[in-house]
């Protein structure tokens, strides 16, 4: 029968050993997936994208809107992440086709200068970036991006 020195000395390891075990897989912890979603609408002869993210403040966007199948961007504007929304408007020139449309909404951490903050997140190469809207770069890097189909016309977006 083990005296009571011995059970405490196996207690006391079998604690330290939970211990190490907890602090190794706090460690190992994924970090949270980096999301991205907006809606867009007409207001006038303007297009309206607001959206929300997980990216810091600061993070530019990259907003297109595309018309399909070849994708080519015919509108372009940019927004800034703050407090993890973001809101543009891209004026609708008048011969602007009543149909379906493309709207890209990118981040990459190459896109243009921004904040240490912002870098600090993301990683300079995008590597803190997860989640299934995240993609590898050709280049190597990794950038977040999401398109959704939109309709232009009469009835509004």
């Amino acid at each position: 029968m083990p005296n009571r020195t011995t059970s405490i000395r196996r207690r006391r390891q079998s604690l330290v050993g939970l211990a190490l075990a907890l602090a190794l897989l706090s460690g190992c912890a994924r970090e949270p997936e980096t999301t991205l979603a907006f809606r867009a609408q007409t207001e006038g002869r303007r297009l309206v994208v607001e959206g929300t993210t997980s990216l810091p403040d600061e993070a530019p966007l990259l907003i297109q809107l595309h018309k399909p199948p070849d994708m080519a961007p015919l509108l372009e504007s940019t927004a800034i992440v703050k407090a993890g929304t973001f809101t543009t408007a891209m004026p609708l020139p008048p011969t602007m086709a009543e149909g379906p449309y493309a709207l890209r909404v990118f981040f990459s951490p190459r896109a243009r200068a921004w904040s240490p903050r912002v870098q600090e997140v993301v990683g300079p190469e995008g590597e803190h970036l997860r989640g299934p809207l995240v993609r590898q770069d050709p280049e190597g890097y990794k950038v977040l991006e999401r398109v959704e189909p939109v309709w232009i016309g009469p009835s509004g977006v």
